[in-house]
């Protein structure tokens, strides 16, 4: 039960090990919605260890369940390595530990889906669900019995994954970090090549067309074939990625001008009470909102800024500043930090109060070396990847 210091005495057994697997295995997508997804699994996952932990009815469980119950989303395969982590850290800093558990779940709940859902929930059942069905269509038994096996050594996997997170604890952050960035690229990288041969090998599209030219017969896939065999297939599924691919759309809810106090004069390097402008948008795609950016510009370099060129026209910041003002962007130096999603953002975001979501904080140079930006910025933990390349 929780301390009057906030922390807590009590430590899992292997019997709270065995019911955090159990659950995780038969029960995980326990309420799932559009809103939170697996939150309310999550909490249900970890629910007896967090009452021993803090007790029944207390202030501090009531504030541990309400942010465990906040939008989460990951592999099944990966779920219990967070959940293994969270219950370390909250063993050993209690209520202390809010707002880094919200951020460790914000933080791994993506490279875990990416990675597991590659491996597990791609990669292995076309491979070895290939293999097992094929054997088992020619009437042979062990393309059941492997079938089988495959997903016991996958049950077996997520079953020995929690201990281990839990003993690590946040240093398997730190260990795995490279690791997992190679592992996601690898898992990206193979996933590809696993859609091109599901792709050659089940999409069966053929051309009918057959063109009689005298006694002359030519049959036009036989052509398509000595040009590239597959091709139909190939451009059927390249047509459909295509379409699936997300419109990027930004708002204006706010561009007005004020003067400078001692925190933004100092971000920009201009004088307090120098006119500064200030625009707020909301960075959507396919109409789902992902962001919200507020920039500050310092007014003098960038007057009569507008709306319809940013919005109407969608044209990039950087793009107006290079094209009608003469502003080459020479570095953008930025800081990216999980935190908790004020409610104000929540709300425009779509998202439910006090969710996780990626902190931004953008400086950006020009080639004088002269600030002419400054951004905060708030994302959405569950849609938004964060992969910037700047290249001069």
């Amino acid at each position: 039960m929780a301390t009057n210091s906030n922390k807590t005495n009590y430590k899992l057994t292997d019997k709270d090990f065995k019911q955090m697997n159990i659950r995780s295995l038969l029960f995980n997508q326990v309420g799932w919605n559009y809103e939170r997804m697996q939150g309310s699994g999550y909490l249900y996952l970890i629910l007896p260890q967090l009452r021993k932990m803090y007790g029944d009815h207390t202030p501090e469980l009531k504030k541990m369940m309400k942010m465990q119950n906040q939008f989460f989303n990951t592999s099944n395969f990966f779920n219990t390595i967070i959940s293994g982590i969270d219950m370390a850290i909250e063993e050993k800093e209690g209520i202390n530990s809010l707002e880094t558990v919200a951020g460790i779940k914000a933080g791994l709940m993506g490279p875990f889906a990416a990675i597991g859902d590659s491996i597990f929930a791609a990669l292995v059942p076309a491979i070895m669900g290939a293999i097992a069905a094929n054997m088992a269509v020619q009437g042979n038994v062990v393309g059941a019995i492997l079938w089988m096996l495959v997903n016991f050594v996958i049950m077996w996997f997520r079953w020995i994954q929690l201990k281990f997170a839990y003993k690590q604890g946040v240093s398997l952050v730190n260990e795995m970090q490279g690791q997992l960035n190679a592992l996601t690229d690898a898992a990206t990288l193979l996933g590809v090549y696993v859609v091109g041969a599901l792709a050659a090998t089940m999409v069966n599209t053929h051309v009918i067309f057959v063109a009689h030219l005298g006694k002359m017969t030519v049959n036009l896939q036989d052509k398509i074939d000595m040009i590239m065999p597959k091709l139909v297939p190939a451009l059927i599924v390249g047509a459909i990625y295509w379409m699936l691919g997300r419109k990027p759309e930004t708002k204006i809810i706010e561009m007005s001008e004020r003067k400078a106090d001692e925190y933004f004069s100092g971000k920009l390097r201009i004088n307090v009470g120098d006119p500064i402008v200030k625009l707020k948008r909301l960075r959507l795609a396919d109409g789902m909102p992902m962001m919200i950016d507020r920039t500050y510009l310092p007014a003098e370099k960038f007057e009569n800024l507008s709306i319809y060129e940013l919005e109407t026209k969608q044209r990039s910041l950087y793009n107006v500043f290079l094209e009608d003002y003469g502003e080459k962007v020479r570095l953008a130096d930025e800081m990216l930090s999980v935190g908790i999603i004020s409610d104000k953002d929540a709300d425009l975001l779509k998202i439910a109060p006090n969710s996780p979501g990626f902190m931004l904080r953008r400086t950006t140079y020009n080639h004088k070396n002269e600030i002419i930006e400054y951004t905060i910025s708030s994302a959405r933990g569950d849609q938004f990847v964060y992969n910037i390349k700047y290249k001069h």
